[in-house]
């Protein structure tokens, strides 16, 4: 009787040492890190990203002005890209991505091509010191902006309709059927055609 007693006592030592264990060395959390940037390598910030610890609560976090965002855990993990900024495309939106085993995810959005309004005369040569601007279909225009010497101007990218327009006329040497046209975006650019006054 004794001897199962004094076993017994062993055994619920033992079980105590292994649970005041489990107890001093919780598992170890590692860092998780999300990069992400854009086709140059730049960062790209107010990207918004779900982390997805297993058996928890989904978390939430912007990435920051480097373009980062951190997450520190013991259990395995994923993330997903939900929202990303306008002027960007992700064709992993809202997949859920595994990190490498260095704890580190680097996503790399595609820079949206921005709207080009180009200024030709009826010979197709490039006109500068145009100004022009870009409007949308509610009439709401963007800053006024003059070509360059490529005969140029661009405008961020943008969801919805938008066509181009002049916003002072033609410039002197130059004539324009109606200077209140608008003319419309194809393949993200729209081309302004004037008329040079013959010398």
């Amino acid at each position: 009787m004794m001897a199962s007693i004094s076993l017994c006592f062993v055994s619920c030592d033992n079980d105590k040492d292994e649970n005041e264990n489990q107890g001093n060395n919780p598992p170890e959390k590692t860092t998780y890190t999300v990069t992400v940037v854009d086709g140059e390598g730049n960062p790209v910030p107010g990207v918004n990203l779900t982390f997805n610890p297993k058996g928890s609560t989904a978390i939430h976090f912007p990435t920051d002005s480097e373009g980062k965002a951190s997450y520190k855990t013991d259990k395995e993990l994923t993330v997903t890209v939900t929202e990303i900024p306008t002027g960007y495309s992700y064709d992993k939106l809202n997949v859920a991505q595994s990190f490498g085993a260095d704890g580190t995810l680097t996503v790399t959005l595609t820079a949206l091509a921005p709207f080009v309004i180009k200024v030709v005369d009826q010979d197709g040569n490039l006109i500068s010191g145009v100004k022009v601007q870009m409007c949308d279909s509610a009439g709401s225009c963007r800053m006024p902006r003059t070509t360059g010497e490529d005969g140029t101007v661009s405008y961020p990218y943008e969801e919805g309709d938008f066509h181009a327009q002049l916003t002072a006329g033609a410039p002197d040497g130059y004539t324009v059927d109606d200077p209140a046209e608008y003319y419309d975006f194809v393949d993200g650019v729209a081309t302004i055609t004037l008329t040079k006054i013959a010398e």
